[in-house]
């Protein structure tokens, strides 16, 4: 954490030097995605869709913008197995959260690109739907990714955005039993999650 801040501290004071003003873009976005585990040998893939709201906030200077990016599930979604024969039992409600640092570039002819590092992710149980206790409302998993975007300038006060994102959950806290298992095991993988976003943003400069 503390690398991930330094890193932080030196693109603000990099803007900052370049006579940067202050840049906020919040955003609305639906996500479409999956998750891959192999537990025991066995390949499981489930898909989910979301709405999301989101946010940029730094500092932006002849077009490069760079600082804090956060997002958050509007509401709870269901994560879906994609094959029809999987087990579709489990009815778990959950909600998903990111924080990272972007950097974003303003071409010309109307097009930016932009990535974000996101060093906190959290997929969180947040509702338990069948009450099999098998899960409990807050447990989570949790880890590290990056998201790849471009988006279309050319609109009046608005940004049409199309994002890739990967992210890869290490951790899950079992908040019942207060107890934290950090992946891979020698049974179970990491969770990959591969997500595809389209967003409607409304930059601010100041």
């Amino acid at each position: 954490m503390n690398k991930v801040m330094g890193i932080i501290a030196t693109l603000f004071i990099f803007a900052g030097s370049a006579s940067a003003g202050i840049y906020v873009e919040p955003y609305l976005a639906y996500a479409t995605g999956g998750l891959e585990q192999t537990q025991s040998s066995v390949k499981y893939e489930n898909d989910f869709t979301y709405p999301a709201l989101g946010f940029r906030l730094g500092y932006k200077t002849m077009g490069l913008s760079i600082g804090l990016a956060g997002e958050r599930s509007i509401s709870g979604f269901d994560i879906e197995p994609s094959k029809p024969n999987s087990d579709n039992s489990d009815k778990t409600e959950w909600k998903s959260s990111h924080l990272g640092v972007y950097a974003s570039y303003q071409a010309p002819l109307f097009f930016r690109v932009f990535g974000t590092y996101f060093f906190k992710n959290t997929l969180e149980i947040d509702s338990d739907k069948d009450g099999d206790n098998t899960n409990d409302n807050g447990d989570n998993w949790s880890g590290s990714g990056y998201s790849l975007g471009a988006g279309f300038t050319g609109l009046p006060f608005v940004i049409i955005n199309l994002e890739y994102r990967a992210i890869t959950y290490d951790e899950y806290e079992n908040v019942s039993s207060n107890t934290t298992t950090t992946y891979p095991t020698a049974n179970d993988s990491k969770q990959e999650e591969k997500t595809y976003l389209v967003s409607v943003s409304v930059p601010f400069d100041f």
